[in-house]
């Protein structure tokens, strides 16, 4: 079984999307069942009696999402089924090198949402004071600053060397037109949708719009604002990488790809190289993390002795000044005129 995290900006459909992971029979994705102890999670905690406890000192510290929904969840999976387990919370965005980090070979599907559309739902929230996350705060402000920090994250991830599966899939592509993000997600999860998935999509599909609500427009100074303040470099970086994957799956022959969504078959050797290699790219990773830590200690060890070669060097010349200053020489003089004074005394 391989590790799933899915993530993304708060408000960018993470949470639907993963409802439309768990109808797929060999896939199980939680909703935030760890959303409070990232840094811990490692595949221990995803067999089934884990998910389900939910012991006082446990839950307290780990989510806020009730036993109830993952009682419900894992009732309708057979464990020998599945080929792909994890969690979904947008603040693993974060923490996506971390969470790598303690599990090396896991995959990543990250959402991608236009700002405004982020921006706009956290504001609406906020209006709302019984909203328990964002009732009475600054949605607006929360919303820019949650969306470009989870731009940057996915960029800096993706490209800090760790070499991570990761798929970015766009909330209109996949929400306005899903049957044609299947072949994507097919071949990212090394899985088949079937008819019956398809299905069972197009469904969710008429209820969320059904249940879509009307949005606030915006006033021109607000989105001037939002333009003013969003990570464009970021944004164009995560768009360019959704078109590179794009391509990439048009660069495949239908063969390769099959007119029933039919995935690669890859071995569980293959499988186990990944792992292996994961692995070292970890190892890899973290000496040169190291390396670069030390090098960084290095030098503020050397600015500290600099500095403290430079002080010593002006004192030095401090001392220089005050000894062939006048008022050292007539400090000089009077200390003889006292030495042979005291002397004649003595005498």
């Amino acid at each position: 079984m391989k590790l799933l995290f899915v993530s993304g900006p708060a408000r960018s459909g993470t949470t639907a999307f993963a409802d439309y992971l768990n109808q797929h029979q060999e896939i199980l994705v939680c909703r935030e069942r760890y959303k409070y102890v990232p840094r811990k999670i490692d595949s221990s905690f995803f067999t089934f009696d884990r998910i389900l406890d939910y012991e006082p000192q446990q839950r307290s510290g780990e989510t806020n999402i009730p036993l109830e929904y993952h009682a419900e969840l894992l009732a309708r999976k057979d464990p020998a089924k599945l080929k792909w387990i994890g969690d979904k919370h947008p603040g693993y965005a974060r923490l996506l090198p971390a969470i790598y980090l303690n599990n090396p070979g896991a995959s990543f599907i990250l959402t991608y949402r236009p700002i405004e559309e982020v921006v706009e739902s956290f504001d609406a929230r906020s209006k709302n004071p019984e909203d328990v996350w964002l009732g009475g705060k600054n949605g607006f402000e929360m919303g820019v600053e949650f969306w470009n920090r989870t731009m940057r994250s996915t960029r800096e991830f993706i490209e800090s060397g760790l070499n991570p599966k990761v798929l970015i899939v766009s909330y209109h592509d996949f929400f306005y037109r899903n049957e044609d993000c299947i072949p994507l997600i097919s071949r990212f999860l090394d899985l088949e949708f079937d008819d019956s998935i398809r299905k069972a999509w197009r469904e969710m599909s008429r209820e969320f719009e059904g249940e879509r609500r009307a949005k606030e427009p915006f006033s021109e100074e607000q989105v001037a604002l939002i333009e003013k303040r969003k990570d464009h470099v970021a944004e164009q970086w995560v768009l360019d990488r959704i078109e590179e994957q794009w391509r990439e799956l048009d660069g495949y022959t239908a063969a390769d790809r099959g007119t029933s969504s039919q995935p690669r078959i890859f071995g569980a050797s293959l499988e186990r190289e990944e792992t292996e290699t994961a692995i070292q790219v970890r190892r890899t990773w973290e000496l040169e993390h190291q390396i670069q830590s030390l090098k960084s200690s290095l030098s503020k060890e050397q600015r500290r002795t600099e500095l403290l070669q430079k002080k010593n060097q002006d004192l030095k010349h401090q001392m220089q000044e005050i000894q062939g200053s006048r008022s050292w020489k007539l400090l000089g003089k009077i200390g003889r005129l006292r030495a042979k004074m005291l002397g004649k005394k003595k005498g």
